[in-house]
């Protein structure tokens, strides 16, 4: 199971290295509406992460503000048609008979995106930027990072306790 998560982890970390930030193009928004869907099929799975991290979230708003029918919505809407059709069986599937895997595989995923959104990405226009972060700044992240954290775990105490 712990080599599902670590190849699922890894092989995203890699993705980014090798596909890079990608280009709005009728193909590439194909792929966006393939990942929208997949967020929709997959518990836990952020499209909006992924698509921050291949560069296509700010073209895919730009396209969804400016009403780009045949840009941006005919091709989102190609790739999640195809994907809900293909993948809804076959994720029903995995979950009725690879839990566990599908569970630690998603996890991967999820880790392993966020910590790309995370890490400053030169070659990436929407990567996050540190520069001129004072003191206080990070006193907040790690304030709310540690809000998170207690949260979830406060979460997951009351699931135990109502079930």
């Amino acid at each position: 199971l712990w080599t599902t998560f670590i190849i699922s982890g890894l092989g995203l970390y890699a993705l980014n290295f090798v596909v890079g930030t990608l280009s709005a193009s009728f193909l590439n928004f194909v792929l966006a509406g393939a990942l929208l869907a997949l967020g929709v099929l997959v518990p836990g799975l952020s499209p909006s992460n992924l698509l921050l991290i291949l560069g296509l979230y700010a073209p895919m708003l730009t396209g969804f503000k400016t009403f780009d029918l045949l840009g941006t919505f005919f091709p989102i809407g190609i790739g999640a048609g195809a994907t809900l059709i293909v993948f809804s069986k076959l994720m029903d599937y995995a979950l009725n008979n690879y839990h566990s895997r599908v569970y630690h595989f998603i996890i991967g995923i999820v880790l392993s995106s966020t910590l790309l959104i995370l890490i400053p990405n030169a070659g990436n226009a929407e990567s996050i930027q540190y520069t001129g972060l004072s003191l206080v700044g990070y006193v907040i992240i790690a304030f709310f990072f540690a809000l998170g954290i207690w949260l979830g775990i406060w979460m997951s105490q009351l699931e135990d306790k109502y079930k």
